[in-house]
Formats: structure tokens, sequence, C-alpha cells
């Protein structure tokens, strides 16, 4: 009965639940978590040791979210329908720090140099696509990377990808220790991938993370604007220069 004595109306038993999904999402119990495509899936029920939660659920580079812990497909779900990207490890979502004009600069003279270099196959994406680290359990947005062979993707929305082969992140100062660690190991669980790079926006630095043929990982750091950055699995190299254009002084002809 309904206050004042009268008969409840009939409501529809899914527009409660949405209701309910909105209102307390951490009530939602695991088989009814959206997947990418709006059903209950794997996704939903993915563990990973990358990392122990904090006990709010929520690491906070920037402004806070409005979220707790979280599944994977009801963070996709909640991501391509948010204003405000942010990316996801293990349960905990992050809000991703305001980009600088420096750092889009940095991203932008990556790209447009890979585009016109790298091997025939391999593709060139900026920071617009995420890419799935399912043995991380975490969904990042890299600055740049790049794609040799076909795309994997998890579902038919075709924005997250599997499958990298490259990636680079332009440091920021507030996310800087997080992109060393917790997104760095993220990264390290991705199969496909033969090395990751992380710029420096204050300085002239650019480290390469290479795997090894047992696995292991090899870090290389190029300073020095004339130096070339190899990347053996594009098929090409980038200069420290064109990596900083009109960022710092050219070098001496």
């Amino acid at each position: 009965m309904s206050e004042g004595g009268g008969r409840a109306p009939n409501v529809d038993p899914a527009l409660l639940k949405a209701v309910e999904r909105l209102l307390h999402p951490d009530r939602v119990r695991p088989d009814e978590e959206e997947d990418g495509s709006g059903h209950g899936g794997e996704a939903g029920r993915e563990q990973s040791p990358l990392s122990t939660p904090s006990p709010e659920g929520t690491v906070q580079t920037t402004a806070p979210r409005p979220y707790g812990r979280v599944s994977p497909g009801t963070y996709l779900v909640r991501e391509r329908a948010a204003e405000e990207r942010s990316e996801y490890f293990d349960g905990q979502v992050v809000a991703m720090a305001g980009g600088t004009t420096v750092h889009a600069a940095i991203a932008q003279n990556i790209g447009a140099h890979l585009y016109f270099r790298v091997r025939g196959g391999c593709s060139v994406y900026q920071s617009d696509v995420k890419v799935r680290a399912a043995d991380a359990n975490a969904y990042m947005y890299p600055d740049v990377f790049v794609l040799c062979g076909e795309p994997r993707y998890v579902d038919r929305r075709h924005d997250v990808v599997t499958n990298p082969t490259v990636v680079f992140e332009v440091l920021s100062p507030g996310t800087e220790r997080h992109d060393r660690t917790v997104k760095a190991a993220a990264y390290r669980a991705v199969a496909s991938l033969a090395a990751y790079v992380l710029v420096s926006q204050k300085e002239p630095r650019v480290e390469v993370y290479t795997r090894g043929e047992g696995g292991e990982w090899a870090c290389t750091v190029y300073q020095r604007l004339e130096h070339e950055v190899p990347l053996p699995a594009l098929g090409c190299g980038l200069a420290v220069a064109e990596i900083y254009r009109n960022l710092f002084p050219a070098p001496p002809a």
C-alpha cells in the first residue's frame, strides 16, 4: 500500500532496477552488471592481483568521481556516457588529469611523425581509443599508441582494443607516480605490447621500456635532442628533437 491508504501504482520492474542502479550502484549484484553491449558477461567477474583498492574504491588525481568500486562492465557503460574521461584499474575508477598545451603538443608531435613512418600494417591512434589489459583488469587511454596487424576489439563499439604494439604516455606532475607504477604494471600485462614509452613534459627525457624475449623489461633513456629513439617493433624511430618540436631549442646544425 502506498502512503495515504490507496493502491500502489503498477511500475515496470525494469524501470525500478534501472533507478536502483543509478541511486545505489554498489548494490548491483555481479550477475546483473552490464558488459560493453549492455548485457551481463564475463567482464563483470574478472579478477586481478594488480592492486589492492583503497577503502573508497576510487583513486582521485583531479576531481572526485561519484563511483565506488565497480565492475569492468559497469565502468565501460558509464564511461561511454560520461562527459569527462576516466580510467579503470581493478575496480577503481581514476579521473584523468586535465591536459596542458605542452602535453598536447608533445602527443601531437609523436602522433604526426609516427603516422608517416610506421611500417605497413601499423596504425597510429591518439587518446580517444581505450586499451584493455584483461590480465590486469584495466582500461586505459594512452596518449598515443600504435597497433600493428588487425585490431582486436572488446565488442562491436570498436572503441576499446586489446592488442596495442607500442604505447606512449606523456607524464603529468599530478599523475606521474600513478603512470610509473599502477599504469605501467597494467601495460606490462598486455601480451601484444612490445614497448611502452614515457615522455617528460619538464625536460627532454624519453624513457623506452622494451620487452625482451624472456618477458623481462629493459629501460633506455634518451635526453639529448639529437638522439634517435629506435622503435624496432614499428620499423622506424623518432628523434628526441621531433618529439619536443617547438618546445625546446633545436640542436645546432
